[in-house]
């Protein structure tokens, strides 16, 4: 109840606080405009500062403090905590530390075993500091036992150096299979089921995802079920937010509503009508994936009784944004993340505010969004804000600090093949159990295949360069060497890459003409389709050429190759050092959202592996830069 924001302790569940901390539309306007905003007071919001928010005591809140007791102050014990409410009846949202952890530890457990707190003012007033219930428990029962001594501090609060900050959110769990999933299968799915376009949208849009995820691209991992998706495929969709969102215009009402079988008595219902029947009324404890013995305990008392007094079908409470605000949602998001994400190296102060000052856009495009839906609500639970409902929302107003405290984020993540992405290549070296020396043996099982690779790639390299690449022994050789560097292109391209390759000039640029998706090589912001002859690869040079349209954000350009000038070259030969230093690109080619549009021929929507994406200049032209708000200032 007191931990909605890690590192935070207060009641985000009254009302007062879901009104009072997201921004107003005078502060949103405000930050929209200046890239430079600086909240100061206002009197309508927090502006997403839980800095001076108050929420209402809890009952058996103690009342008896150091300072409240005037000359009995000294029959108080030392650990005594001083009167932390405002008048009277609340507390202010703090900010935590490890020592206001063991301060008020200790002075509870002071203050219960003197007698000045009972056993249930010690409960609620560790209960506002976050505490887990086992361990307040546990502290109150033995402060009141008279003869227990206090139980010890846990371990992570004696750390040296170590402060709650120190612990960030998972950023994976937070970013992508929180939010990210969210924003796609809860709330945006939420709204177009609404409207009865729930399927609709999913007919669209799976066979885009499957063309993507037929690209094979290690660095867009795209899936055409959610169900299915781990991180990675999150991260892809977050990627491609504001592509697939463009499917949200014109799209048909094809959901079928739930109506119950007409003529059929309850007596004869089967299980799935049982449990469509409840799930229909909204009964309590009954989802889609309910057994028979809890449809059954639930929908047999029904059986006996007339219909009208049945409960009544429940009309479904979705937001009723429009279009525009779901789009205005999907990209401050991506926006959001591409900040998030590209930053590989210490952040500058200024890098530091531009995270902030998008997170709490994104944040108040959410609250926006889902206020119709709130609107609606009759009963309290249903009330509650989704950036409260899920406390990832306002996880997010932590990382700045973290940013500018422990750098990139992106490096606390295991993307990049680090952390948990190093356990696939370690596994397959534990083959005799978990006993003995299983570690050592399999680090070094690990290490003995890597380093043969690496020499075989050496060797695969010499050959190739003096033109003895024919060899039969030289392709498996190859194909072995592939697997030296993680994610190399000297895999088998069914095995995955990061770009397609083609097989020569004319099919590349074919395929750029017939609107394909398309992936590729950016070096030094100039864009490469890689033609691959044999062993060698090289890159044919491409540009945008026009402008063409703005959809949900994303902006679509014609693309051409570059022909040469003069005794320059618009195609380069590529090798593993250069491909291990660039980036990579995904052309997205303008989908058709109805017959008679034919303005998609020949546009694309370009990102890159990094986060960027080509976007119009002021002066006409384009720029690759990180992805931008359309209504903001920069």
């Amino acid at each position: 109840k007191y931990a909605a924001r890690f590192g935070w302790a207060g009641d985000l569940s009254q009302p007062f606080a879901f009104k009072a901390l997201p921004s107003c539309s005078t502060c949103n306007e405000q930050r929209l405009a200046s890239p430079q905003f600086v909240h100061s007071r206002c009197d309508s919001c927090c502006d997403w500062r839980m800095e001076g928010l108050c929420y209402r005591i809890p009952t058996d809140y103690p009342t008896v403090f150091k300072d409240s007791c005037g000359d009995n102050d000294a029959d108080l014990p030392d650990s005594a905590p001083f009167d932390q409410r405002e008048r009277e009846h609340h507390l202010r949202f703090r900010k935590l530390s490890i020592a206001d952890l063991k301060q008020a530890s200790d002075a509870t457990f002071g203050m219960v075993r003197f007698g000045a707190w009972t056993k249930k003012q010690g409960i609620a007033y560790l209960e506002t500091f976050a505490l887990s219930p086992g361990y307040i428990t546990k502290l109150c029962d033995a402060a009141a036992s008279e003869t227990e001594p206090q139980p010890p501090h846990p371990a992570t609060w004696n750390i040296p150096e170590v402060d709650i900050r120190h612990h960030p959110d998972a950023l994976m769990h937070l970013v992508f299979l929180g939010i990210t999933k969210a924003l796609a299968a809860h709330m945006i799915n939420g709204w177009l089921k609404s409207q009865r376009k729930s399927k609709a949208f999913s007919n669209e849009s799976n066979p885009v995802l499957a063309v993507i995820k037929g690209l094979s691209l290690t660095w867009c991992k795209a899936e055409t079920r959610f169900g299915g998706y781990v991180s990675e495929n999150w991260v892809a969709y977050c990627r491609l937010l504001k592509y697939i969102h463009q499917l949200l215009t014109n799209l048909s009402a094809t959901d079928e509503e739930y109506e119950d079988p007409p003529g059929l008595q309850l007596s004869r219902y089967n299980l799935t009508q049982r449990r469509n029947w409840l799930r229909a009324r909204e009964v309590d404890g009954i989802t889609s994936k309910s057994n028979r013995e809890s449809v059954d305990e639930k929908f047999d008392p029904y059986i006996e009784l007339p219909p009208e007094q049945w409960p009544k079908i429940v009309e479904p409470i979705a937001s009723k944004a429009t279009l525009e605000e779901v789009n205005h949602m999907v990209t401050c998001w991506q926006v959001c993340v591409s900040r998030i994400m590209s930053l590989d190296q210490n952040p500058t102060e200024e890098q530091v505010v531009d995270i902030d000052r998008h997170i709490k856009i994104f944040l108040t495009a959410v609250d926006a969004f889902d206020l119709t839906r709130r609107q609606q609500a009759k009963k309290k639970e249903k009330q509650v804000p989704e950036w409260r409902r899920k406390t990832n929302f306002v996880g997010l107003l932590n990382l700045p600090e973290t940013i500018r405290e422990m750098g990139p984020a992106r490096l606390l993540t295991e993307l990049d093949f680090k952390g948990e992405a190093s356990i696939k290549h370690v596994k397959s070296q534990i083959n005799h159990g978990l006993s003995g020396n299983w570690a050592y043996n399999a680090t070094m099982g690990y290490y003995r295949e890597r380093s043969f690779r690496f020499v075989m790639k050496d060797c695969v390299e010499a050959v190739s360069n003096n033109g003895d690449a024919t060899s039969s022994m030289l392709e498996v050789a190859t194909r072995i060497a592939g697997k030296a560097l993680p994610g190399s292109n000297l895999l088998p391209e069914k095995r995955g890459g990061n770009y397609k390759a083609f097989k020569d000039r004319a099919t590349a640029l074919l395929s750029l003409h017939e609107n394909d998706f398309l992936s590729g090589i950016l070096m030094n912001d100039r864009f490469f389709l890689v033609v691959k002859t044999g062993y060698t690869k090289f890159g044919v040079e491409i540009e945008p050429s026009a402008f063409r349209k703005e959809v949900c954000g994303a902006h679509y350009f014609s693309y051409k190759a570059v022909e040469p000038v003069g005794n320059t070259d618009s195609s380069c030969e590529l090798s593993l050092e250069t491909e291990a230093s660039a980036e990579f690109f995904l052309l997205l080619p303008l989908l058709k959202t109805d017959s008679t549009d034919d303005e998609s021929s020949n546009a694309f929507y370009l990102i890159t592996s990094e986060w960027k994406e080509v976007s119009k200049s002021d002066g006409g032209g384009f720029v690759l830069q990180l992805p931008q708000i359309p209504v903001a200032t920069y």
